[in-house]
């Protein structure tokens, strides 16, 4: 997503970042970040960003059998990094954390809550959806649809839900702040986002009927009145 590239983009404008890549490539993703940026990144701010491939570890990944091995090796490269904030990407695509059970995961999700909270850093995490789950599901995305384990989005301070919509030959896309910090003040919930040439480019703040206007009119298949009839006419004979 072009959204995560310039909010990472943003984050290391003032802060060291280290960014775990699960899938990607570290060229072609610190590209993306750069071309994500809406200010000139300079070699001192690209210096803030510190990757981390899994692709290159996989040797050492796979001999880690226990979830608090995994959530130890995490925190172990967070801190050797030296970064002010991670992010993640994917944490459900992890080798580290997609092997375990959902109490594994669980497990994980708890260590690095605890470890995030008592060093003070920010964490970043992107996660997928449930298999089967896809832009033509019928009915709005919560937190209950997060891969694995429950325990990620419940253990997280804030949790934001992307869904998009293609309507005729247009896509909308939105954010919705399905959870934040108890006492956080939170004056907006729901966000378009805007895209210029298939980059992110900015959000509007809107309303939910307009995502529940967008949700009706999406594209979705529709069952012809042909179809209902050879379905009668099978269960004839």
């Amino acid at each position: 997503s072009t959204l995560l590239k310039a909010v990472i983009a943003d984050i290391v404008q003032e802060h060291k970042a280290l960014i775990w890549l699960t899938e990607e490539e570290r060229s072609q993703y610190s590209i993306q970040i750069i071309n994500a940026s809406t200010e000139k990144l300079d070699a001192d701010k690209r210096n803030n960003m510190i990757f981390f491939q899994e692709g290159k570890r996989m040797e050492e990944l796979k001999k880690i059998r226990r979830p608090q091995d995994a959530s130890a090796y995490i925190i172990d490269k967070i801190i050797l990094s030296g970064c002010d904030a991670v992010v993640f990407d994917n944490m459900t695509t992890s080798s580290l954390y997609d092997k375990f059970t959902p109490q594994g995961q669980a497990e994980i999700a708890q260590d690095l809550r605890a470890f995030i909270e008592s060093s003070g850093k920010s964490f970043l995490y992107l996660a997928h959806t449930q298999k089967g789950i896809n832009k033509s599901v019928n009915r709005l995305l919560g937190s209950e649809d997060i891969q694995g384990s429950s325990m990620l989005a419940k253990v997280s301070q804030y949790f934001f839900v992307l869904q998009t919509f293609d309507i005729g030959n247009s896509r909308h896309s939105y954010i919705t702040t399905t959870k934040h910090r108890q006492h956080a003040e939170v004056k907006h919930t729901y966000f378009m986002l805007k895209f210029e040439h298939g980059r992110y480019s900015g959000d509007i703040i809107c309303d939910f009927e307009q995502i529940a206007n967008s949700f009706a009119a999406r594209n979705r298949f529709k069952e012809s009145s042909n179809w209902k009839q050879n379905e009668n006419n099978k269960r004839r004979f």
